[in-house]
């Protein structure tokens, strides 16, 4: 039972409702919003195509917040009470064949487009204060915490099977001498029945 516990907890980590543009809307923000919102989702779609010439594949969402407690401490490791707001960031994401990040903004005025590499380890360019810095720090984030934790789960892994080789037979015959002692156990008990 615990391993399905554990198993549903590995899924809700990656685990990211999906919702229809027509059906969803109304699960993220209050009803009074749901027109300008709606709008706001068609004006990104519509953007995106005429940019990139297709449909974007998925839209993210990642909600504002406000710390009600604890503004600026959480980065240093201390408890913090953040509340979820309306407002938010949208990101329309569709995929290419290049090494590169292209991005560009609804807002235009002083949110010039642009590349970005694909590379985390390529820095951010602090020396043009650009909107894209945002987007490539967050990128870089991202990659970051993935690969942290693929790694974290590949020594896990590497550990479980050093225990597994380690423990191997420890107190237990190997298989061809047990299959051999079991047919000699079990040739008297064999004969005295002829």
């Amino acid at each position: 039972m615990d391993d399905l516990a554990n198993l549903d907890v590995v899924r809700m980590r990656d685990c990211v409702p999906q919702l229809s543009l027509s059906e969803g809307l109304q699960f993220l923000y209050d009803f009074s919003e749901l027109d300008e919102q709606t709008v706001r989702y068609e004006k990104l779609i519509s953007e995106y195509k005429r940019v990139y010439g297709r449909a974007p594949e998925f839209i993210a969402r990642a909600p504002g917040r406000v710390n009600l407690i604890g503004e600026h401490i959480d980065y240093e490791g201390y408890s913090v009470l953040p509340m979820a707001i309306s407002l938010d960031t949208l990101v329309a994401v569709g995929t290419r064949d290049e090494a590169s990040l292209h991005v560009s903004n609804v807002d235009h005025e002083g949110h010039a487009a642009g590349t970005l590499p694909i590379d985390p380890r390529e820095p951010v360019d602090v020396d043009s204060h650009s909107w894209r810095n945002y987007v490539h720090a967050a990128y870089k984030g991202v990659f970051l915490h993935y690969w942290r934790r693929q790694q974290k789960q590949r020594q896990e892994k590497q550990q479980q099977q050093k225990e597994q080789a380690a423990g191997a037979g420890a107190g237990e015959e190997p298989p061809a001498k047990k299959a051999k002692a079991d047919d000699e156990a079990s040739a008297p008990a064999a004969a005295a029945a002829a």
